[in-house]
């Protein structure tokens, strides 16, 4: 996955999750931190849940590729997902 930023932008990241058997989740906690190209977290903090979905707000503060990895809890469960954030 992907999200693209000009430098200067705060915009949201969503990630919508989806029980593959169509069955009803509750997610317990989830955590994120945005790391530069040199694997320096630049960003952290708790994800907003909405019902199934995970919001962050993220300012990147410097050109380049970046690596958002989002940690969640479902239950007795945890699950790691990541994804690139490109600022340019």
């Amino acid at each position: 996955m992907l999200s693209t930023f000009k430098l200067g932008e705060t915009k949201y990241v969503k990630i919508k999750l989806i029980n593959p058997d169509g069955l009803p989740f509750v997610i317990d906690k989830s955590l994120y931190k945005l790391e530069d190209e040199k694997g320096v977290i630049v960003s952290e903090g708790d994800a907003l849940i909405e019902e199934n979905t995970l919001r962050m707000r993220l300012t990147p503060k410097e050109k380049g590729k970046h690596k958002l990895t989002i940690t969640f809890w479902i239950l007795d469960t945890i699950r790691i997902t990541s994804l690139i954030v490109l600022v340019g």
